[in-house]
């Protein structure tokens, strides 16, 4: 699939120009797209703010001895590549294990 030259909260912020009264024809313009690039942006993006734009990520995991791979899915808002983000829940999660097990030590 294509990279989008826009993130979504670029795409997003768009958006609410045009809401705002800005025409249509003049955003594509100063974009460099065109109008059905602009709708269709609008249909995806559409009822949106800044801070909820998300996207999926697919996480595929690789087994010893298994025949096909795990996949798992994360939502999320963070604009880095999809390896960085699956790298960065992974630190997450292993991070939130070690608080765990810390505790549990202790008590």
């Amino acid at each position: 699939m294509k990279k989008s030259r826009f993130s979504e909260v670029q795409i997003v912020g768009v958006l609410k120009e045009a809401e705002a009264g800005v025409p249509v024809k003049d955003l594509c313009r100063r974009l460099g797209v065109s109008d059905a690039t602009f709708y269709h942006g609008k249909a995806k993006y559409g009822g949106l703010e800044v801070n909820e734009a998300r996207r999926v990520v697919a996480k595929v995991e690789f087994h010893a001895g298994e025949l096909f791979p795990r996949v798992g899915f994360l939502v999320t808002n963070i604009e880095l590549p999809s390896r960085a983000v699956v790298r960065f829940y992974n630190k997450r999660s292993t991070a939130e294990q070690w608080i765990k097990e810390g505790k549990l030590a202790v008590n």
